[in-house]
């Protein structure tokens, strides 16, 4: 039998599978996520709770500061950030006006014009840790390391992309192959994670035979 210098050599291995495995898994639940809300209107208010909650704001009082009666004020806001209503193109500039922000930053991502990608991107900071840096004098964005499993799980699935972007760099893949793995992300990078751990798991049991 093949002996693979230690088992706990071999536990730490499966381990780091592991968790790429689960990060991959957990990827895909956000990508569910992020087109269940791209399949809904324009103008729902996915950032609004966000940032209303910076301001200190409760829906009630947002509702009224925009001009809905104090019985009806948190229901109607609750509305609009849940996507159950659509606010029409000046009410959309109410309660941007009353929390104090660009209409774009109450929108779904919107990458069409410059305005809507660095809304995009403010976004990334607030929800992800992403953080605008330079380095050598090139601007560059970088991840947060105080943020805990966010950062972890964030470093995991850029390294992943870092790691096929060099593949095709160095002429290991075909542009055809990187973009199969780019738009099947996180499925391919899953079906690996999950192979290496039944290879992990069937050496470890050859080795405790």
């Amino acid at each position: 039998m093949r002996n693979l210098s230690d088992n706990k050599g071999v536990e730490i291995i499966e381990a780091r599978c592991c968790n790429r495995f689960r990060s991959a898994s957990r990827a895909t639940a956000h990508i569910g996520w992020r087109q269940r809300l791209l399949r809904r209107g324009p103008r729902d208010l996915q950032r609004q709770p966000h940032i209303r909650d910076l301001r200190g704001m409760t829906q009630k009082w947002l509702g009224m500061a925009v001009g809905f009666d104090e019985k009806a004020a948190d229901v109607r806001i609750a509305q609009y950030e849940s996507g159950s209503r659509t606010p029409k193109e000046k009410m959309l500039a109410d309660i941007a006006n009353a929390l104090d922000v660009s209409p774009q930053a109450l929108n779904l991502p919107d990458i069409d014009s410059y305005v809507g990608l660095i809304h995009t991107l403010f976004a990334l900071e607030d929800l992800y840790g992403f953080k605008i840096s330079s380095i050598d004098g090139e601007l560059c964005l970088t991840l947060d390391k105080s943020g805990g499993m966010t950062y972890v799980e964030m470093f995991d699935i850029f390294n992943a992309w870092r790691k096929e972007a060099e593949k095709l760099k160095n002429g290991e893949i075909t542009e055809d192959e990187y973009n199969t793995w780019r738009y099947n992300y996180p499925r391919i990078e899953a079906e690996r994670g999950k192979a290496s751990l039944d290879e992990l798991r069937r050496k470890k049991k050859n080795t405790s035979e």
